[in-house]
């Protein structure tokens, strides 16, 4: 129970604070806004559509290895986006 208590904690975090990191985006890249809603929509989209998929993967392998897979996945696109000059 605590652990999927921690991977919720985790996953939430993410979701819940892209709001600040599309503020930084907004302000640094010139676009029309609804591109940026659509930005938000996608990071959304992909957790939910994702879930079938991490699934299996939690099946296979247990959740402790992929969540900390998914978690240097995760970090490592993050900054990758620092090196992007456009949406």
């Amino acid at each position: 129970k605590k652990k999927k208590k921690f991977v919720s904690f985790i996953l939430d975090g993410v979701m819940y604070t892209f709001g600040i990191i599309l503020d930084e985006i907004k302000m640094s890249v010139v676009a029309e806004k609804e591109l940026f809603n659509l930005l938000s929509s996608l990071n959304t989209g992909f957790l939910f559509c994702s879930g079938p998929i991490v699934a299996g993967l939690v099946n296979q392998f247990g959740c402790r290895i992929v969540v900390m897979i998914g978690a240097v996945i995760t970090a490592v696109m993050y900054m990758i986006t620092a090196f992007t000059s456009s949406i």
